[in-house]
């Protein structure tokens, strides 16, 4: 496949705000997919079991914790 686009995504979850360069291409899907150079550079921890995730971004830690099923919009 080839990626011809790329843009920045500003985004947010709770207080946790970052930018990200996505590449653009077709699929069926409308949430932002952070792959494992994005878990790696923000020195990520993920709890398999509660399916939670610790990030490090500007020497601060955030907890990145599931949404409930009344907080998922669709």
């Amino acid at each position: 496949m080839v990626i011809n686009y790329q843009v920045e995504v500003k985004f947010s979850i709770g207080n946790y705000e970052d930018v990200v360069l996505c590449d653009i291409l077709f699929m069926e899907a409308c949430h932002i997919l952070l792959g494992m150079p994005w878990l790696f550079y923000k020195k990520s921890i993920h709890n398999v079991h509660t399916n939670e995730i610790i990030i490090t971004h500007r020497e601060r830690k955030f907890e990145l914790h599931p949404l409930t099923p009344p907080q998922v919009e669709v």
